[in-house]
């Protein structure tokens, strides 16, 4: 019975893990408010256009939304910026196409220097990125539907000014969305990430997770946690530059972030010892520390939960369950082995989590420290110095050139969104815009990313086409349509950052409509319906075949410097933690090694998405690089929060192993990225692993020799690969 229920447990999580990767949902970025904000931006200009039967005026609608489209949060100063710059550049675009739209010689080398500009935009940030997107996305529906009369333009133009102030007056200033929620939001997914994190901790050292084993959550659990807090990080920087001085609130997102950071952390070692102990010490001390883990997932996922809603945490214990693992350790037979002093060791860990996180819950809930927000959190999160930011025009000139990936994207989607102007003007396709469209927004600066984003961007506007078909079927007056508009402008934005084939879906009804009230005063039809479907495929041929044709970038020409990265910063950070850095620089370390996994980890995975019939040759060797830098840094993490006086008593064997391990990993980083042959490994140093800190040691030498051989599979594989190469 038990087997059964397992095996079953066990489907249903694959069952799970599939539907996951195939509609990931995230529920926590739904955004009703936003939606409706949104909507009133839109819906309004589409009534009085209906109403004064100037239907004209509907642009304004369309500009409108797309101007909120353009506001993706984060700091005030980057959302103002955004949206102005999206207002203004709106404004010249519309002006410009519709002027060069009179000639297709004129328009097809317009379109190429504008979506290459727009394109290029997103070597200033994430936000510039949507603005650049959104920019071609206009000027490509204007040469679409271009203007009968020179006043006609003028109007156009007016009306794009107008539309850009208004979504800016609506969001900016009538009605201001929670000041501090994005940032809010963001460490309340730092805190969900670590709970899942503990959770899945629980779950493997209890025996029954079928579906998981230790290498997937140091990779992807761990990964998904950086991210959070690096993410978390970034917009709270944002609003802290922002600010003249230090906020009440921005003081305790900056404390909480910084609690997150380090139960983190103590997490990353425990992580190391579960795996290393597994099954030692007594049943009843290792039920203890399972329960204990759950308990930390559960805490801190209601503390999650509570930040991203706006809600106070319910008080929660945990120091009852700390003593009872202190309590079952207590009674463990000291034979001096490992197994005992690493479970001493993780008692302590645990009640190091438990203090972080009572002031956590007491931050939280609004109880000020006596020694100052602000002198607590950069105590608990020392900030390395900010390197100087590059000035625009340096940053323009560094990616001048076909070695950058942003330029040869911007040359891409630039070259796409011309021959796109010129198809539909030489077989006079009718509504021949949404070739264009299509055509830009599938293209990514990756090809995996490119092809993943056709099949969501082409099936969601085909079902999205055949419902604005079906509302034109039930109703065809204007009115009715503008309240419809309203639910669906609602639905559309709500659900933005919930899944892209969903957002497509709702988005393309919406827009089918605005632009037949726009264009013709009427509704969407079958016809419509039959043209939009035709279109997109069109458009997203057009797009993979930019994609695949024009300076595609193979994934498996890019993973041996993000593999490389990697190597490099893992040996910075057992540098720092084997050596006797400050808690500062070990704390940097630890970010880079991180962040520098998640990189790699991601370009491996783009390598795995890529449209191949058959899966990369050096896949497997730098999977296993991946795990073992993981491991390496969980090590670290251990080592540097033992106990001083275990330290001190193994600083010999450190400084062997650190020297051992500093010169491997520097040598398969050269010849990873060069192709150079790989040195042999020197003999690991050899001692006593009785302690914690000789435990971790020896396993660092252990990792480092499997490293050693994925790389020389790796370079092996690569030769073989190449000589079947692949484009790029």
């Amino acid at each position: 019975m038990a087997e059964t229920v397992a095996s079953e447990g066990a489907a249903q999580g694959k069952v799970r893990g599939w539907f996951d990767r195939a509609i990931p949902l995230k529920s926590e970025a739904l955004s009703l408010a936003a939606g409706i904000r949104a909507a009133t931006a839109c819906a309004l200009p589409v009534l009085i256009a209906e109403v004064t039967d100037h239907h004209e005026l509907s642009w304004i609608a369309i500009v409108a939304f797309w101007g909120c489209l353009a506001d993706s949060g984060g700091a005030w100063r980057t959302r103002v910026a955004a949206m102005a710059g999206f207002t203004g550049l709106a404004t010249v675009g519309c002006l410009a196409a519709l002027l060069a739209g009179r000639s297709i010689w004129l328009a097809v080398p317009f379109v190429l220097a504008w979506g290459f500009a727009a394109s290029l935009a997103r070597i200033f940030g994430n936000a510039a990125a949507v603005v650049g997107s959104l920019l071609i996305t206009e000027v490509i529906v204007c040469l679409g539907t271009p203007s009968s009369s020179l006043t006609e333009t003028f109007q156009r133009t007016g009306m794009t000014l107008l539309g850009g102030a208004w979504a800016m007056a609506l969001v900016l200033v009538i009605w201001r969305l929670y000041p501090y929620g994005p940032a809010r939001r963001a460490v309340g997914e730092c805190w969900q990430a670590v709970a899942a994190y503990a959770d899945a901790l629980g779950l493997l050292h209890r025996g029954v997770a079928a579906d998981l084993d230790w290498a997937q959550v140091t990779g992807k659990r761990r990964g998904a946690a950086r991210d959070a807090i690096e993410a978390a990080r970034e917009i709270l920087a944002g609003e802290r530059r922002r600010r003249a001085g230090e906020s009440r609130r921005g003081a305790l997102l900056l404390v909480l972030l910084a609690d997150a950071d380090q139960i983190f952390e103590a997490l990353l070692a425990l992580s190391e010892m579960l795996e290393t102990t597994s099954g030692a010490g007594s049943p009843a001390a290792q039920r203890a520390l399972r329960l204990m883990l759950h308990r930390i997932a559960q805490a801190a996922g209601q503390l999650g939960t509570c930040l991203a809603q706006g809600r106070q945490p319910s008080p929660v214990q945990l120091s009852g369950t700390l003593d009872r693992v202190k309590r079952r350790l207590a009674h463990e037979e000291p034979h001096g082995q490992a197994p005992h002093s690493t479970l001493q060791h993780a008692a302590e860990l645990l009640e190091r989590i438990v203090q972080y996180f009572t002031v956590a819950i007491d931050v939280a809930r609004g109880v000020r420290q006596a020694e100052g927000l602000t002198e607590l959190a950069r105590r608990a999160t020392p900030e390395p110095e900010e390197a100087p930011r590059p000035s625009a025009w340096t940053l323009i000139r560094a990616n001048l050139g076909f070695g950058s990936l942003s330029f040869r994207h911007a040359l891409r989607l630039g070259i796409a969104a011309a021959v796109s102007i010129w198809l539909a003007d030489y077989f006079a396709v009718e509504r021949g815009y949404w070739i264009g469209i299509t055509a830009v927004v599938i293209l990514q600066p990756f090809l995996a990313t490119t092809w993943q984003r056709a099949l969501e961007r082409v099936g969601g506007s085909v079902l999205g086409g055949l419902i604005a078909a079906g509302i034109g079927l039930v109703t065809q007056a204007p009115l009715a349509v503008v309240a419809i508009l309203f639910p669906l402008s609602v639905i559309t934005l709500a659900v933005r950052g919930v899944n892209y084939a969903l957002f497509v879906l709702c988005l393309t009804p919406q827009f089918v409509l605005i632009a037949e009230l726009f264009q013709t005063g009427g509704v969407a039809n079958w016809h419509l319906a039959g043209l939009r479907a035709l279109d997109s495929v069109l458009g997203g041929f057009l797009g993979l075949a930019a994609g695949f044709l024009l300076w595609p970038s193979w994934e498996q020409v890019r993973l041996p410097n993000q593999l490389r990265l990697a190597l490099q910063a893992h040996r910075d950070y057992l540098a720092a933690a084997l050596g006797d850095a400050s808690t500062a620089k070990i704390q940097a370390a630890r970010r880079g090694a991180g962040l520098a996994s998640n990189n790699a980890e991601a370009s491996l995975q783009r390598l795995l998405n890529e449209p191949r019939r058959r899966p990369p040759a050096v896949a497997e060797a730098a999977m296993t690089m991946v795990v073992c830098l993981r491991r390496l840094a969980g090590a670290a993490a251990a080592i540097s929060l033992a106990p001083a006086g275990a330290r001190a008593a193994a600083e010999p064997q450190r400084a062997a192993t650190l020297a051992r391990a500093a010169s491997a990993l520097d040598s398969i980083a050269e010849a990873v990225m060069t192709g150079s042959e790989l040195p042999a490994l020197p003999p690991a140093p050899s001692g006593p692993e009785r302690g914690l800190v000789e435990s971790e040691l020896g396993r660092i030498g252990r990792q480092i020799d499997v490293l050693h051989g994925a790389a020389a599979r790796l370079l092996s594989r690569k030769d073989a690969a190449e000589a079947v190469s692949y484009p790029g």
